[in-house]
């Protein structure tokens, strides 16, 4: 058996596989909450008493999930091609990357040479987020203004008209409510709901252009780490964050390094000490040749936090 990177041909072999590394990913949510001033919000106290009209333009940004999740993706340092012979060597991988089983006769999960050399290894400073839910601007184009109001010239005139208009709105309601002024024809049931929907409609889109709007949004993101050395406590800034914009770029010092921290719980210490001590041997001995068993990873167990500052956004354990 001999790594792919060090062989010079491939005629003599008959099987390849290759160890798995492990990619942790941060799957976050955040929330965007849009405060947008409606157009006559001067007036919303005088006019209608209104005393928590929106009196300017902001966003706000929450995060309002995090989940971690792993996968193994091909580490293309180790492509190992295994030697042909009489007998054909096929090779079961588990999910975690281990070495299920010699000679059997379940499915392989093994790849063409020429697949391994074409895949791409994911860089740590390459990462990218992923939006899946697309912004949308918050305006008033859906409200329909009334003629009489759209004749004034003049802010003021116009805001007075509408506030006359909601009033009118408010009497109509309450007096088809209440039957008084209005004949026995007046629709029952469904008809009625129907009617009373309508004015609660027209006057809800009236009242938001002296109250303002506001909306909320949802967008997720993907961040992708991959551990390149065995240490006790990993940490890097995955992205940064703020209540302002919500994500932003990773060199936006006006966001807040939100780290991805792993700690090991060094299970494999003493394996370690044990093949640093093996291959001291091995060197000592001078053996030279190709390797004649299989060569594998055991994964490191531990665990992945989220952190902001000092504070443990989420944490979970991985074996």
């Amino acid at each position: 058996m001999i790594n792919l990177n060090e062989a010079k041909g491939i005629r003599n072999y008959s099987t390849i596989y290759a160890l798995p590394k492990t990619v942790v990913r941060v799957n976050v949510e955040v929330v965007k909450t849009t405060y947008k001033t409606g157009p006559y919000y001067q007036y919303a106290e005088s006019l209608l008493g209104l005393t928590d009209a929106i009196d300017r333009d902001k966003e706000f940004w929450k995060i309002t999930g995090i989940k971690f999740d792993t996968y193994a993706i091909v580490d293309t340092n180790n492509v190992f091609l295994v030697e042909a012979n009489n007998n054909k060597v096929e090779l079961n991988l588990t999910a975690s990357g281990l070495l299920e089983s010699i000679y059997s006769k379940g499915e392989s999960q093994l790849l063409p040479i020429d697949e391994y050399k074409s895949m791409s290894v994911l860089n740590v400073s390459d990462l990218r987020s992923h939006k899946l839910v697309e912004n949308e601007n918050v305006n008033f184009d859906d409200v329909p203004l009334p003629s009489n109001v759209v004749a004034k010239k003049n802010e003021r005139e116009q805001a007075t008209e509408l506030s006359k208009k909601i009033l009118t709105l408010r009497d109509d309601r309450s007096a088809i409510l209440v039957g008084d002024g209005y004949t026995e024809t007046m629709p029952g049931g469904e008809a009625l709901k129907i009617m009373i929907d309508k004015i609660d409609l027209i006057q809800e889109q009236y009242i938001s252009l002296f109250k303002g709007k506001v909306k909320k949004e949802t967008f997720k993101y993907s961040f992708d780490y991959i551990p390149v050395e065995p240490r006790k406590i990993t940490q890097t800034i995955i992205f940064r964050f703020s209540e302002e914009h919500g994500i932003v770029d990773i060199m936006d010092m006006n966001g807040m390094p939100m780290i991805l921290e792993i700690e090991s719980y060094e299970n494999l210490k003493n394996l370690e000490k044990f093949k640093k001590n093996q291959e001291y041997l091995k060197r000592a001995a001078k053996i030279k040749g190709t390797a004649n068993g299989l060569f594998y990873r055991i994964p490191e167990m531990g665990i992945v936090r989220l952190l902001a500052n000092e504070d443990v956004l989420m944490q979970e354990k991985f074996s």
